[in-house]
Formats: structure tokens, sequence, C-alpha cells
């Protein structure tokens, strides 16, 4: 799928595959690697010295060479190298789903389940308490990435999660869980609320439609495309979430997550739980297109806000003086 932010919507819907389970990711991989491309651009301009920091702790980093084998095939530029190996880093928490590196996965890290009943309905199960979620992975992993006596592999392995998670966490349908008649048990983040797009035949999670809905495809020139637009079209003074919830150290997640992403789950993805849904594929409803546009244009608004936040996490997390 080629869209970039531009491209016309019902043909980027069209393209969506069948996702859900448990297996559920924020954004695509694509999306993780417009938000790290978007950051180094970012520090490169206020703080070059944290991207030094960064490019030489990564040596240590299980998969380095598989990291520097795609920073080369990024050029020779160093600003381009620097790009590529963000958008790696960004993305490699759900590449390491499978493959020889699934010894770092943990599923349980990209998702806080906060309950939200509709309206009428009582919840008379209790939810699944999951202690090692994200809010606990974003300080676990921060805090071990900023430790200089912490073993450098270690490090250069919570940072790639840290990369990941303030991703994770602006995509609205990580920080919630429907329950209703329909899903006595929980929808888990939109993953078993099954929908069709409006165009095509395919049907899909609500989890992945939103995850999908504005980067896709991993081909790197596309990626470096979405996240020019981007940075031009959602500059930093144009979000003020920035300036009401700055980052300032690790209750800053808590705050997101729920002064932010739980109620944009609400109102946006689930429309206050009017939004029709199905636990089984074959009844999955057509969402409609002013709904798609809707969801378009608050993921890329989310997905540039993480981008932002990122880079003002790095800097704190690697202050210009600190060498690894």
């Amino acid at each position: 799928m080629r869209f970039i932010l531009r491209l016309i919507l019902p043909f980027a819907l069209a393209s969506l595959i069948a996702a859900g389970g448990d297996d559920a990711h924020a954004w695509s991989m694509g999306g993780h690697r417009v938000t790290g491309v978007m950051a180094a651009r970012d520090l490169a301009v206020t703080s070059p010295q944290t991207i030094a920091t960064i490019v030489a702790l990564m040596q240590s980093h299980p998969a380095a060479a598989d990291f520097n084998a795609r920073m080369r095939d990024a050029g020779a530029a160093p600003s381009a190298q620097t790009e590529r190996l963000f958008a790696e880093m960004a993305q490699w928490p759900d590449e390491i789903r499978r493959g020889p590196f699934r010894e770092f996965h943990r599923g349980e890290w990209h998702t806080v389940e906060i309950p939200y009943a509709v309206a009428g309905y009582t919840i008379n199960t209790e939810p699944k308490r999951i202690d090692e979620n994200l809010l606990w992975a974003w300080r676990e992993n921060t805090r071990i990435a900023a430790d200089p006596a912490a073993d450098p592999a270690a490090r250069a392995v919570a940072l790639c999660w840290a990369f990941h998670l303030v991703d994770d966490l602006q995509q609205p349908l990580h920080a919630i869980s429907l329950f209703s008649a329909a899903f006595p048990a929980g929808d888990r983040y939109g993953s078993l609320f099954w929908v069709r797009p409006p165009a095509g035949d395919e049907t899909v999670s609500l989890h992945y439609f939103w995850d999908s809905a504005v980067q896709r495809t991993q081909n790197m020139s596309e990626v470096m495309r979405a996240a020019g637009h981007l940075l031009e079209s959602r500059p930093r003074t144009a979000l003020v979430e920035l300036r009401e919830r700055p980052y300032a150290g690790e209750f800053s997640f808590e705050r997101w997550a729920r002064d932010e992403s739980h109620p944009l789950a609400i109102t946006a993805a689930y429309q206050n739980g009017t939004l029709p849904g199905a636990a089984e594929k074959a009844l999955a409803p057509r969402l409609s297109e002013a709904y798609a546009a809707d969801a378009h244009a608050l993921a890329a608004r989310r997905m540039a806000l993480a981008a932002y936040r990122l880079a003002d996490v790095l800097r704190a997390v690697f202050p210009a003086q600190r060498t690894p």
C-alpha cells in the first residue's frame, strides 16, 4: 500500500488485511519507522549529542549487525544513517515477535487495558490484571536505558523498547478494553472488535484499522515522505498537547494514557459506545467513509505527537553531557 498522508483514502482502506486477536501492534511497523525518522530529525536540530550517544550505545545491541546493515542501505550521509537507525529501533519490538530475537519479545508490554463499559452495561467479570503492562514496561525500560552502570546490551535493548512504547501509547486503542453484552470479557484493545473498512471486502479488527490509518508500508522512501509531510503539516507548535502535558518523567506516561489515549479511544474510536462492531468476523459491519476520514486525521496527529514526545524523552534520558 502506497499510503502517505495525501493518498486517496478509499484505496488505502481497501488494502487493509485481516488482523486481530492478542497480537496487537501500535501503528504499523512502517508507522513506527515514520516516528523514528521524525524524532531523529527533531533531535538533529536541538540535540545532536543525544543522537551520538544513542548511536554509540546501539553498537552493543544483540542485533547490532542487522541495524548496521540497514544503516548502510540508507547511503553514506550520516543524517540518513541516523534516520534509518531510529526507524529500525522504533519498529524492532514488533519485528521480534518472530525470528532469531524472539526471546526479547514481550506481548503484554504493548498495552495497558483500562476498562470501559458502554452505557447501561455492568462489568460482571474481574478484568484480567496484567502487572507488566505498557506503563510498567515504560518505567522499567527507561530506567535501564538511562543507567550508565547497566549492561550496554541490556541498555540498547531497553532503548528500542522505550522508542516503541512512546509510539504505542499514543495510539488510543492501546489504553482501553471495551466491555459490553457482545464483549463480556472485554474486546482487548479492539483486537476482538471486527469491522469492515469503507472500501473492499476484507474484515479487520478495529485495533488494526487504527494502526493502519496513516502509514502501513515499510518502504523507506514512502516512510521518508510520510515523515517529511507530518513534520511540515503538524509541527510542534500545532500540537497543544505538548504544552499541556509535556514529558516530565515516568509518570507522564500514566497521564498520557488516562487523560489522552483512553478518552480518545472512547470518543473517537468507539464513538462513545455507539460504533457498530462484531465479536464474529462474519458479522462485521462496514465503517462509514466519514469515520475513516476522522480516524485518519486523528491518527496522523497522534503519530506526530508520538515522534515529538519520543524526541523529548530521549533528550531527558540522554542529556548532552552523558556518554554510554
